[in-house]
């Protein structure tokens, strides 16, 4: 891009798709960095010394002719920014590639090295912003940061492996190399991929000299929640930005710790009192074996004999690596919770069938199983946990996104003074009658403006439901 014949000894570019104003920024930014290698490698001084060789030597071989008394031209440099601000997959894999190396194939060492390092870099850029000041930022370790690399680099390195058994340690691949195709496929797969690169290639080459916008920018850029973080939690921050960035865009903006066993004791009842109409949650499990895993349930969690929620949902790991994995078509068990039953499963469940679930947290609360051999059906995840059957350590609860509306506010706000069944304010009768079949053959032919009341005597008889039961 931006590869037109310049004018005036390379000071404008033809056909360039920055202003007038972005060019003169760019040529000024390039009067700074290109005279000797120390003002070039003290400007990229987040991204090490190694990449910024190696960006050096990808500006400098794109040369048409010798650059006199500069590193590389401006209009090698003009090509560069094109690519960040204005290219497409292609165009940025390039631009990658020459961070990565000059040979014609990449290793894979090389790739996971630039990457960390890019995300060493946004890491350092953003840690300083306002939504993060709630988060103990001192507890992360270069360890949350590679995890994070390999969460990014998931798909390409793990292309062609097994299926079968728990999730792996992750890896850097053997006896492989990659090429610009490889990175350009992988782009579309891990957005978040692109938003690291773009957020530290634009920081350190801006083309516009409002430090304010810039820091605007990284803010709306940057996937964090407005939320309390308790000083205890099994979430550090590279893990948090992980899965918020998988959330629907409408619930990025804010999360609450509705349970923690670390506060509310081993209880499935103090879990399933704590979760239940409370909106789209992230259930997150450490197991003894030091794996974390859990699931993305799109729906508030409720008492239901059958299963629920939407195909928004997923599973995901944490450790021993980050992993994401949708719903596929084959079932729609998503979600399911009961309680108290004795001819049903009672527990907390996502994916798979009764007794056989891809998720899944007994109501002793103590244990659990990820049976998904070779893969779970509903979510096509491996099985998550370090054992089939496991042993909770820690269990958190977050409610994601805007707190939602309590009934009676929502009925204020359609203004209409809906009639209602004795069953609509009677919990247990309604999951009973759901649990033997009974259907309530009239719901949904309310009329509205029919005044007819129910007597003493009906509603004393409607209210003996559950005991009849």
């Amino acid at each position: 891009m931006g590869a037109a014949e310049s004018k005036d000894g390379n000071d404008f570019v033809d056909g360039s798709l920055f202003s007038a104003e972005e060019q003169a920024i760019i040529k000024e930014l390039h009067g700074k960095i290109s005279a000797t290698e120390d003002l070039f490698k003290g400007h990229l001084k987040l991204l090490g010394n190694k990449l910024a060789d190696n960006l050096l030597k990808y500006l400098s071989s794109n040369a048409s002719g010798k650059a006199k008394g500069v590193l590389f031209t401006y209009r090698q440099f003009h090509t560069f920014l094109s690519q960040i601000y204005h290219g497409n997959s292609t165009d940025k894999a390039i631009a990658l590639k020459g961070l990565c190396s000059q040979s014609k194939d990449i290793s894979p060492e090389d790739l996971f090295q630039t990457v960390f390092q890019l995300v060493t870099a946004y890491r350092e850029l953003t840690r300083s912003l306002p939504k993060w000041s709630n988060w103990s930022l001192d507890q992360e370790t270069d360890q949350h940061r590679k995890a994070f690399t390999f969460g990014i680099l998931q798909e390409l390195f793990t292309k062609g492996s097994s299926k079968k058994g728990p999730v792996p340690e992750a890896k850097v691949p053997d006896g492989v190399s990659y090429t610009e195709s490889d990175i350009e496929d992988l782009f579309p797969k891990s957005p978040l991929f692109i938003q690291v690169c773009d957020t530290v290639l634009r920081t350190l080459f801006p083309i516009n000299t409002d430090e304010s916008l810039q820091i605007e920018r990284l803010c709306s850029s940057l996937t964090v929640p407005l939320t309390t973080v308790p000083k205890q939690t099994i979430l550090d921050p590279c893990a948090m930005t992980f899965l918020n960035f998988n959330l629907p865009k409408d619930l990025q903006t804010e999360w609450r710790l509705v349970f923690s066993n670390n506060v509310y004791g081993d209880s499935f009842t103090q879990l399933v009192s704590h979760i239940l109409n409370k909106g789209p949650s992230l259930l997150i499990i450490k197991d003894k074996t030091g794996h974390v895993f859990g699931g993305y349930a799109s729906e508030k969690w409720q008492l239901n004999s059958k299963f629920f929620g939407t195909a928004d949902s997923f599973l995901f790991t944490l450790a021993p690596q980050y992993g994401i994995y949708t719903t596929t078509s084959y079932n729609s068990n998503y979600m399911y919770l009961n309680q108290g039953q004795q001819t049903l499963p009672n527990g907390l469940g996502m994916g798979g069938q009764f007794d056989y679930f891809g998720l899944w947290i007994d109501q002793s609360f103590n244990y659990g199983h990820s049976k998904a051999q070779p893969r779970c059906t509903t979510y096509a995840s491996p099985q998550l946990s370090g054992t089939v059957e496991f042993e909770v350590v820690a269990l958190e609860v977050w409610e994601v996104g805007p707190e939602p509306k309590a009934d009676s506010d929502d009925e204020e706000d359609c203004g209409q003074d809906k009639k209602k069944s004795i069953l609509d304010g009677n919990a247990e009768a309604r999951a009973m009658l759901s649990l033997i079949g009974k259907e309530r053959v009239s719901e949904g032919y309310r009329d509205e403006d029919d005044d007819m009341e129910i007597s003493e005597d009906m509603k004393r008889k409607m209210n003996t439901i559950p005991s009849l039961i």
